[in-house]
């Protein structure tokens, strides 16, 4: 099979004998009928086989924030559901309109890997959550329009060799996480009201 898929062929051409009747005992004769047919199917499975580090992967996507004043602190969860067998590092860079970095964020988590058998196929994917702390807020993320993604991929060191499929898969989520603040009114008239009752 290797020689025929590194020979690169574009076509394949099968020898084909038929046996009509082949269950009947009598040999009686039978008939073939224009509206049937023989259908064949070649499936080759050809898994990618590899160990790496630190294999850097890059993506960019766009993104629209609007944050007010009163937000005062936040963060980034990103949700990464993995069917590959290698974990992963992600970094965040914050983009402006020119491409320029206004904020890199990193995480001390990581993506696991998925559940692999004895051979090295995914059987189970895995959920991970990575949070990314940061400030300056307003400032930063009412500029930002783009968010960079660095993925740096390993194999993980209990694993030897692992194959890739074409059905793997990492999905990524990106969820910010914002505190804010309703009102500096509420907190005053609160402070307020708790000096009257000491002054009682």
């Amino acid at each position: 099979i290797d020689e025929i898929i590194e020979s690169k062929p574009n076509k394949l051409a099968f020898d084909l004998e038929l046996i009509l009747n082949a269950q009947n005992s009598f040999q009686n004769d039978g008939f073939f009928y224009t509206n049937y047919g023989v259908h064949s199917e070649l499936q080759v499975e050809i898994p990618v086989s590899f160990k790496v580090s630190d294999l850097l992967l890059q993506d960019t996507v766009e993104v629209s924030l609007s944050v007010p004043e009163f937000v005062i602190d936040g963060s980034f969860s990103v949700v990464a559901d993995n069917s590959f067998p290698f974990e992963a590092g992600i970094k965040l860079q914050l983009l402006n309109r020119a491409n320029l970095v206004l904020q890199e964020l990193t995480s001390t988590d990581k993506v696991l890997a998925s559940d692999v058998n004895s051979v090295g196929e995914t059987i189970r994917s895995t959920q991970s959550v990575l949070e990314y702390p940061f400030e300056n807020l307003n400032v930063i993320l009412n500029r930002t329009k783009k968010i960079a993604l660095d993925i740096t991929i390993n194999t993980p060191e209990s694993a030897d060799f692992v194959k890739l499929y074409s059905d793997n898969t990492i999905k990524l989520t990106i969820i910010g996480n914002f505190e804010k603040l309703i009102s500096e009114t509420l907190r005053f008239l609160e402070a307020k009201s708790k000096m009257k009752a000491l002054l009682k």
